[in-house]
């Protein structure tokens, strides 16, 4: 099942599939233990330091026309993804992918300033598999479909 998640067309595709498999492997880890937590223990994740937020937004912004992999970004700043996908949520008050989602978009706002580029060319740059998919995730992020952005938002 989680194979074919990517198959819907979202260009975070393999992050959420990455994403989905780490919360199903911490709750079977979770349902499997029975070892009893010290209230002492510090359960908020800490957020990334400074140097590894920057850099993975970096990562982010220079990869933002390609599928990226949390597993790529979790290696750019040398930490699991689980740990990574934690931190970065708390840094960011997203999960990864939906912080690529959030990027892509914006990406998309500068793009629709140019009358000439049309919504499917920008779709399928920013990786999106069709311009509906792309219409749905705008609309979700920004509040209009993207036609009606250009129109009345620029």
């Amino acid at each position: 099942m989680l194979i074919n998640i990517d198959s819907f067309g979202s260009p975070a595709g393999p992050t959420f599939v990455d994403g989905i498999s780490l919360a199903l492997a911490s709750r079977l880890f979770a349902l499997n233990s029975k070892g009893i937590q010290s209230p002492l223990v510090d359960t908020q994740p800490k957020a990334l330091t400074k140097w590894r937020l920057n850099r993975s937004i970096d990562y982010i912004e220079a990869n933002l026309l390609r599928p990226i992999y949390l597993i790529e970004l979790s290696n750019a700043v040398g930490l699991s993804r689980m740990h990574f996908a934690s931190q970065f949520r708390a840094a960011t008050g997203y999960a990864p992918n939906r912080y690529i989602l959030r990027r892509k978009i914006a990406h998309a706002q500068t793009l629709l300033r140019d009358p000439r580029m049309p919504i499917v060319d920008i779709a399928l740059l920013l990786g999106f598999r069709t311009q509906a998919h792309f219409t749905v995730v705008f609309k979700g992020i920004v509040g209009h479909p993207p036609a009606y952005w250009r129109k009345h938002c620029c």
